[in-house]
């Protein structure tokens, strides 16, 4: 850890520090602390509480695993409940255009019923990269995903049920995960 990611802890440490030995002295002098006591401390217990949630505050440096499976999910329940713009926030901005066009045709004619995350294969442009069960090892580097699914879906103007395994590809862009979507399977 650097020395900036201690300085929250340390300002929380000071902030608990002065309120314990202010409730100390309260308690020390056997009066009843008057009014003005009661505002000061909790100007005092505000910016405590504030200063210890940003010290328990863990910020994601890098494009996790845990991230993309996150992000994964979020877009895969927009996408099959057709829910909103059907998780374009995801795409990959030069996308979206021909993503938005695609997504209305399937919005009209396909059906979801059930999907199912196959597999996730981590690459470093292009290339695989070791990984233990869909996670990458501890310090490999990588900067896109693949990421095989299944989905159970019927595509009007069929009524039959049908099986269909795609592959999303994600990509980093910073510590961001995007998707380059591919809708043409599902508008065959």
């Amino acid at each position: 850890m650097t020395v900036l990611e201690y300085i929250p802890t340390v300002i929380t440490s000071i902030f608990l520090i002065i309120i314990l030995s202010y409730y100390i002295l309260i308690f020390i002098k056997q009066k009843k602390p008057k009014l003005v006591h009661k505002f000061s401390s909790i100007t005092i217990i505000i910016p405590a509480l504030i200063f210890s949630g940003c010290a328990t505050w863990k910020e994601e440096t890098g494009p996790s695993p845990d991230k993309l499976m996150r992000i994964m999910k979020q877009y895969n329940v927009l996408f099959e409940t057709h829910s909103g713009a059907m998780g374009a926030t995801f795409v990959e901005p030069k996308h979206l255009e021909k993503y938005h066009i695609q997504a209305d045709e399937v919005r009209e004619r396909v059906t979801f019923s059930d999907s199912v995350m196959l597999s996730i294969v981590f690459l470093k442009d292009g290339k695989p990269v070791k990984q233990t069960h869909m996670t990458p090892e501890k310090d490999s580097d990588y900067n896109e995903a693949e990421v095989t699914m299944r989905y159970k879906l019927v595509i009007s103007p069929s009524n039959t049920v049908r099986t269909l395994i795609t592959k999303q590809k994600w990509i980093t862009s910073g510590t961001v995960w995007y998707l380059i979507p591919d809708l043409d399977p599902f508008l065959k």
